[in-house]
């Protein structure tokens, strides 16, 4: 019978909010989330199938996917795209998906940096509240205090606190405030040593960047803002020949103008400057357009304009990388903002400095458009060609993320990627957050045995979370499974026992998996054991819900196990502890009201083994009142199995006609229609054929698709068959090999209609003709399996001695006998029909040598059916 599983409900809501959220990963059903924890309906004879699917709702899943948009954004803001990460992390932090704590954390740090960047401060002071837990929280503190307090000495009084921390003094952001502070303090030259300090300690070159602009910045606001200094200083412009001179005193006077707050008026001055600058004067003209940028809004037409201009035409290598990473930082990547300049450069300066910038920006924005192939282009130059780590880093990033993202999604070339990353990064906590995905993506690909060293090495980690550790350790017993290593995967389990007293819901599902396992082994007696000493961990039930029916499950499989081994009073009993705590539940949750109504059935079954029929019918009456429509059905089955093995043919028919006209959309239905047609098949009463024959019409008709169609249509041929009806069965078969032009079993169908044909030909030689053009064709058919056309041929041999045509028919035989040594078998490998119809060949070949004398010919056919092991030899000697 069908394995039924009953599944936790699919979680609809989408976790992402925006293009951003794919344009490093993007979802799949798929997948390893929750072991899909089956209650499972099987035979009294068959063998406990392995309960290891999973649920495709996604939920851990998408928590290693948001993992990895972690490190996408972390990589995006390192290289200048703050606004890409500010909308990566927006859309998994909008999502309704449970989180790891510490990976939240982490991603709210990264959009307080990410909007830091962009200068969106309202928002920035919004956040910080939630980031008290935050490692990096003092320093998140202290530049919000930079950027909102006018008070240096609010500034200088919580620097001083985490200068009292070594680790904390060595951070490059928190001696780039060392310098601001005493900068406003009027310390210029003492600030620059602080500045230089911090700009050797940035990891990247965003960072040194982002600092230099930091600097510039704090030179503008903290200008001398007197009103004589700027009469003064446009006093002097005004007398000034030298351009360059005008230059620099006019990048002063916007500096005062700056500490009055006349930001437009010291825009103006810069322009006016700009004007009268000759062409040869780039290097000035440049830092003039840097201090436009600064004073105008991030991601206003003019900012963009100015640095555009720079990119195109500047001088210095240092402002047009700050310029890049200024104008990438403002760019919208969801929106029409124009790259036509990102593009121009790349065909007009193949070998520019920010080539290597450009290809990630162009790669990214491919991306976004989804044009993975174009995306994928760019990102292998990046990768292949001599860049920085960063570049690389960032590159190999994004093409996890386009592996992911493409349907079907290519793990496998995902896990390459992330092991070329891995040797990239020298940072030791990211390195194993690296190994999770690089097992993460093994697994998804069905690749358990790489996946599992991936996943040993990660528990290895002595601070992961007890969350992620649950997460892996259900991984790596699945691997161990997979990979048919019980007794690992039991030894795993045992390990964690010693970490937690009880158990928490993933391991909970890798011991379920466990104990499917030890009952296909045959270990049933193992696996009550390890159920019977289980305790369920009730505090960790945060879902709502795993903790009761994860000890129903437990109840439901006890129960069955204990049937299995014929333990019936037993099982009644552990059925019927479990069903007292059914008023204990409102009924509102289906995965619970399906399990006690699998109970019921359990205890059904166990009554009629005890032979206690009328309390076993009593419970076969409630469960077809109160539960769920596939279990009502599920009881019809055993009712009718019960009325069969006890002689009762007509009420067990009934049982099966009744379950198809009352639920015929249960799985079961096809499967009783076709059980009652059998019945009636097997009879061999009046009218019982004609009774079969219109059973296996519903199922023709009203399950079209199901697998039980073609079988049942070739029945109900075979019953017109042995009515003698073959001028029906004919026109029958003739429309079921249109019906199933495409299935591979048509040959059997082709048989029946030959066979027909043959039956026909006493009236008609061209029926028999006929018949025997169909076996021959099936006899040359080299994609059918060899016992089917020894078949056909030793029946095509039949039908042509009925036409007296002696030497094709001997033909026919020596092609069966050929087939054999062609396909270089022994008769041994042969299924019971083939060997079947190969020793009638023979003996039928064996009787026209005999006619004919030919003794030494029928020695050697002795010969060959004695090396082949076949039966009738003994037949085969009396004609000598």
């Amino acid at each position: 019978m069908k394995t039924r599983f009953f599944r936790t409900p699919k979680t609809e809501a989408s976790i992402f909010g925006s293009r951003s959220f794919c344009a490093f990963i993007c979802f799949h059903c798929l997948l390893f989330s929750n072991v899909l924890i089956g209650v499972e309906r099987f035979d009294d004879d068959a063998s406990l199938p392995i309960a290891l699917e999973t649920e495709s709702d996604g939920s851990s899943e998408r928590e290693r996917h948001n993992a990895i948009l972690f490190q996408s954004a972390r990589s995006a803001l390192d290289n200048g795209l703050a606004s890409v990460a500010e909308s990566i992390i927006t859309s998994v932090l909008s999502s309704e998906e449970i989180l790891d704590p510490e990976l939240v954390l982490d991603l709210k740090g990264t959009l307080f940096l990410s909007l830091l960047n962009q200068g969106k401060i309202q928002e920035v002071e919004a956040m910080i509240d939630e980031l008290v837990d935050h490692k990096d929280f003092p320093v998140y503190d202290l530049f919000l205090t930079y950027y909102t307090e006018n008070d240096v000495s609010v500034l200088e009084e919580k620097l001083s606190v985490l200068l009292d921390e070594e680790i904390t003094r060595a951070n490059p952001w928190v001696v780039l405030l060392e310098g601001i502070v005493t900068y406003r303090k009027g310390g210029f030259l003492e600030a620059n040593s602080y500045f230089e300090r911090a700009l050797a300690l940035a990891v990247n070159s965003y960072q040194e960047n982002q600092f230099e602009i930091l600097i510039w910045r704090e030179e503008l606001m903290s200008g001398a803002g007197e009103e004589s200094l700027v009469i003064s200083l446009e006093m002097e412009i005004e007398r000034t020949v030298n351009p360059t001179v005008r230059s620099q005193l006019t990048q002063q006077l916007a500096i005062a103008l700056v500490s009055l707050d006349r930001r437009r008026e010291a825009i103006d001055a810069l322009e006016l400057q700009l004007s009268l600058l000759g062409s040869d004067d780039r290097a000035q003209k440049d830092r003039l357009l840097m201090m436009i940028a600064l004073l105008s809004e991030r991601q206003s037409g003019k900012a963009k304009v100015v640095l555009e201009e720079i990119l195109r035409e500047g001088s210095s290598a240092r402002l047009r990388e700050m310029a890049f990473y200024s104008w990438v930082s403002a760019i919208d990547f969801e929106s029409g903002d124009d790259f036509s300049m990102i593009e121009a450069l790349l065909l007009s300066r193949p070998n520019d400095e920010l080539r290597n910038h450009f290809l990630y920006v162009h790669s990214l924005k491919r991306f976004y458009e989804g044009d993975f192939e174009g995306s994928k282009v760019a990102l292998n130059q990046l990768i292949e060609v001599e860049s920085t780590d960063a570049i690389q880093s960032s590159a190999l990033r994004l093409m996890v993320g386009i592996c992911w993202s493409q349907t079907p999604a290519q793990y496998r070339l995902a896990a390459e990627h992330l092991l070329r990353l891995i040797q990239l990064e020298t940072d030791e906590r990211e390195k194993f957050r690296l190994r999770r995905y690089i097992a993460d993506s093994y697994f998804l690909n069905n690749d358990f045995e790489n996946a599992l060293p991936y996943y040993q090495q990660v528990l290895s980690d002595d601070q992961i979370s007890s969350e992620n550790r649950d997460k892996v350790m259900f991984n790596l017993t699945t691997c161990h499974l997979q990979m048919g290593n019980v007794d690992a995967a039991k030894m795993v389990l045992d390990g964690i026992y010693g970490q937690q007293s009880a158990l928490h819901e993933l391991i909970w599902a890798s011991e379920w998996n466990l104990n499917q396992y030890l009952v296909a082994g045959g270990r049933i007696d193992e696996a009550i054991e390890r159920l019977e000493s289980l305790e369920f961990d009730e505090a960790s039930d945060e879902t709502g819900g795993w903790f009761e029916e994860s000890k129903l499950r437990r109840q439901w499989l006890l129960s069955f196990l204990y049937l299995r081994k014929n333990q019936f009073l037993v099982c009644l009993d552990s059925c019927e502890a479990a069903l007292e705590t059914e008023d204990q539940h409102d009924g509102e949750n289906d995965q619970i009201a399906a399990l006690f109504g699998e109970l019921k059935l359990l205890k059904a079954r166990a009554l009629l083994a005890l032979d206690e029929k009328t309390q076993a019918f009593a419970v076969f009456q409630s469960i077809r009142a109160t539960a769920l429509p596939e279990t009502a059905a599920a009881s019809y089955v055993f009712q009718a199995r019960y009325h069969w093995n006890s002689g009762e043919l007509l009420e067990a028919q009934d049982a099966l006609v009744t379950l198809a006209d009352r639920y015929p959309n249960s799985q079961y239905a096809p499967v009783a229609l076709y059980e009652a047609a059998v019945n009636a098949e097997q009879q061999r009463q009046e009218n019982s054929d004609q009774e079969a024959i219109a059973l296996f019409e519903r199922i023709a008709t009203e399950f079209p698709e199901h697998p039980l169609n073609f079988i049942s249509r070739l029945k109900q041929g075979d019953l017109l068959r042995r009515s003698n009806q073959f001028q029906l069965a004919v026109p029958f078969y003739e429309n079921l090999l249109e019906e199933f032009a495409g299935d591979a079993r048509l040959h059997l169908i082709e048989i029946a209609l030959a066979e027909s044909y043959l039956a026909l030909g006493s009236s008609r030689r061209e029926y028999t003709e006929e018949g025997i053009r169909i076996f021959e064709r099936l006899a040359d058919l080299n994609s059918i399996p060899v016992e089917v056309r020894i078949e056909s041929a030793v029946k095509a041999s039949a039908g042509l001695d009925k036409l007296g045509r002696g030497f094709r028919a001997e033909e026919m035989i020596w092609r069966a006998v050929g087939m054999i040594r062609s396909e270089q078998l022994d008769s041994v490998v042969l299924e019971s029909t083939g060997r079947y119809w190969l020793a009638r060949g023979i003996l039928m070949l064996g009787e026209k040598l005999s006619e004919r004398g030919q003794n030494l010919e029928l020695y050697r056919l002795i010969d060959l059916a004695e090396s082949m092991n076949l039966s009738g030899i003994e037949l085969l000697r009396s004609h000598l």
